[in-house]
């Protein structure tokens, strides 16, 4: 159940498409991104409720059954994905930002039906962190849900 998908608030299980880029520094695949159910120690909505449900309850986002659309809410076209790399055996993972509405963390990976895409690990309020935007995200309808 952990690797179940979310719907998004308006249908269809993507909320947004990563645009993809590749120059000689980096490269970044354009993927959809989804949400999983997680678990409240780990990654996806149970975790999002679990570890930052009484910091989104302040912003109007009440219930568990509100963070997917927190996480639609923060995911819109045009939103800035900045790159954070971690150790060796880390997965790459990026970095969302969407001004007073926080960060969602995404991490990529093999998605069934998909191909390479991304799971939001979590997603919290926070200042805008350090870094330089890489990417945008695009509107999911660039997709096919």
């Amino acid at each position: 159940m952990s690797r179940e998908l979310v719907s998004h608030p308006d249908g269809g299980t993507i909320f947004a498409l990563v645009a993809g880029v590749s120059n000689s520094k980096i490269t970044i695949h354009q993927g959809p991104i989804i949400l999983r159910v997680g678990t409240a120690q780990k990654f996806g909505l149970e975790h999002i409720w679990a570890r930052h449900g009484i910091a989104l309850r302040q912003i109007g986002y009440q219930q568990k059954v509100d963070i997917p659309r927190y996480v639609a809410d923060l995911l819109q076209p045009g939103t800035s994905v900045l790159l954070q790399l971690g150790t060796q055996w880390e997965r790459k993972r990026l970095l969302a930002i969407r001004g007073a509405l926080g960060i969602a963390v995404l991490e990529e990976q093999e998605i069934r039906n998909l191909g390479i895409g991304y799971s939001v690990v979590t997603a919290y309020l926070a200042p805008r962190p350090g870094g330089q935007a890489v990417t945008r995200l695009l509107p999911r309808s660039a997709t096919s849900s």
